[in-house]
């Protein structure tokens, strides 16, 4: 049966009214939300068949909620718009909240956060930490603010470990101190004497350690310089809203697409709320733009807000390999041209290359969009070499379609053939394939799969290749935690999804 479309919206968490002092002009409290259904225990059928139609685009997962920990850097009211409802913003509105925050949401997918003059508490729930990794960016906000941080181990995706220690050695130049064994599963952060601008080149360019350290070296005193930071649109948004704010934050890119980007601090004592249009997700972009292509969608599926210089390497990507987009006003239609057919890249795909690698042998894409990407080569015809050098537990989908047609996956060892690469593996590669020919031979080839929604990106990822040849996905909170109604959406385009709820 189908899913209730009121029970499947996140609803936003009633405000706690408690954590402030009663104002003339306060709405009244809200009820209670309904609770939400187990998730995990869902399982959803995707049957093959065309899409086609348009799809609306929110906010950004990777922005929205970082957006909301910024505006606690800040004294008296922030408006978000284009906020995008889903999981990772509950959490973060249950950490502001807890801080002593009041987070109100309005129509139109806006979001208000009010914070007092002076914030008195400095521990984020344990709860916040066990489903997202969200709590590691209030640890930098809490420490600029009020000298103190106590950060439960963060959770979120099922891929494999993701170290923070990028987090800590960046507060550790700033002045801060870790205390990891005092506490069991948190962190203890202080800075007695507040935190001190200084010169810091992170060891690999994370763009949320990078996004933590902007928002701490923000409110330190002095000057902090950044180096070998993030190049992503979500960062860029994230500077651009501080220096709103009353931050003073320059960018520096170098000349040279190998070198290093810089980012200098230099430290304010306050800063005011402002007013600040999230970005469009770029992930649910390439998500709905993959489903089209894989479908064989030939009216195409206009996807509105998708904003091309966000996702360059995909439109590069999807061009060699045959499919076709055209960006209009307000958005960009994906579709497949009559008679043609997806075709393998000529290229071998990389996750997250480094900005010396070759562009005639490589083609680089985001480590969020491999799982996604693959439904595109498990579709096409011919041999799609791929290689992940974060992740290497990220080949879940992989092996989901080895176990169900073993001919069409071959796992290799990229650091034997590709020794150039630079591999930045947050655990031991050798316990997982990190590198994978896809054997594509057609949409007619592929078999009806089951994949298991371990992390946000492999639940969507049973979307479009079950558009294209069937597939049966087995929990799917995680898939939920990070887009805002997406049964709802792919139903809306013409599939044909069913839950078991």
């Amino acid at each position: 049966m189908q899913m209730d479309d009121a029970a499947e919206s996140l609803q936003p968490p009633a405000p706690q009214s408690d954590l402030l002092p009663a104002s003339a002009d306060q709405p009244p409290p809200q009820n209670p939300p309904p609770p939400e259904p187990n998730y995990d225990q869902e399982n959803v059928t995707v049957e093959k068949g065309e899409l086609h139609g348009t799809v609306e685009v929110g906010g950004a997962k990777n922005c929205g909620p970082k957006l909301m920990i910024a505006a606690c850097l800040a004294q008296g009211t922030t408006t978000l718009r284009n906020m995008p409802v889903i999981g990772d913003v509950k959490v973060t509105t249950e950490i502001l909240e807890s801080l002593g925050a009041q987070v109100k949401y309005g129509e139109n997918d806006t979001i208000v956060i009010v914070v007092p003059d002076k914030i008195d508490k400095w521990v984020v729930p344990e709860t916040a930490g066990e489903v997202s990794r969200i709590s590691i960016l209030a640890a930098g906000m809490l420490l600029a603010r009020f000298g103190k941080a106590e950060i439960p181990l963060p959770g979120g995706d099922r891929i494999g470990n993701r170290p923070i220690d990028v987090h800590l050695e960046g507060l550790k130049a700033l002045g801060a101190t870790i205390d990891e064994t005092s506490k069991s599963g948190w962190i203890l952060l202080s800075a007695d004497n507040g935190l001190k601008g200084c010169d810091y080149r992170l060891k690999l360019p994370s763009h949320t350690a990078t996004e933590n350290l902007v928002m701490a070296a923000t409110r330190a005193s002095g000057k902090t310089t950044l180096h070998n930071c993030a190049r992503e649109p979500e960062v860029d948004a994230l500077v651009e809203h501080l220096i709103k704010a009353g931050a003073n934050i320059k960018i520096i890119d170098p000349e040279n697409p190998a070198g290093e980007r810089t980012i200098e601090i230099d430290g304010v004592t306050q800063m005011h709320g402002v007013d600040t249009q999230v970005i469009a997700d770029r992930n649910a972009v390439v998500t709905y733009a993959v489903a089209a292509l894989t479908s064989g969608s030939k009216e195409g599926v206009f996807i509105k807000n998708a904003e091309a210089a966000h996702i360059g390497s995909f439109l590069e990507l999807i061009t060699e390999m045959d499919g076709s987009y055209e960006a209009k006003d307000g958005g960009i239609r994906f579709y497949m041209k009559d008679g043609a057919k997806l075709t393998a890249p000529k290229r071998t795909v990389i996750t997250c290359p480094h900005p010396g690698i070759s562009s005639d042998k490589y083609i680089g894409i985001m480590t969020d969009w491999q799982a996604l990407v693959s439904a595109l080569f498990m579709t096409a015809e011919g041999d799609t070499r791929l290689i992940e050098t974060m992740y290497p537990s990220r080949f879940h989908h992989l092996t989901a379609l080895q176990n169900a047609k073993p001919e069409l996956i071959d796992f290799f060892d990229p650091k034997e053939s590709d020794p150039l690469i630079e591999y930045v593996f947050t655990e031991d590669p050798s316990h997982s394939p990190h590198g994978a020919i896809i054997h594509g031979k057609g949409r007619e080839s592929l078999p009806k799969i089951t994949v298991e929604g371990k992390d946000v990106r492999l639940g969507a990822f049973g979307i479009l290749y079950g558009v294209a040849a069937g597939a049966e996905i087995i929990g799917t909170r995680q898939m939920r935690r990070g887009y805002h109604q997406i049964i709802e959406k792919f139903r809306g385009l013409g599939a044909k999804l069913t839950s078991s709820l």
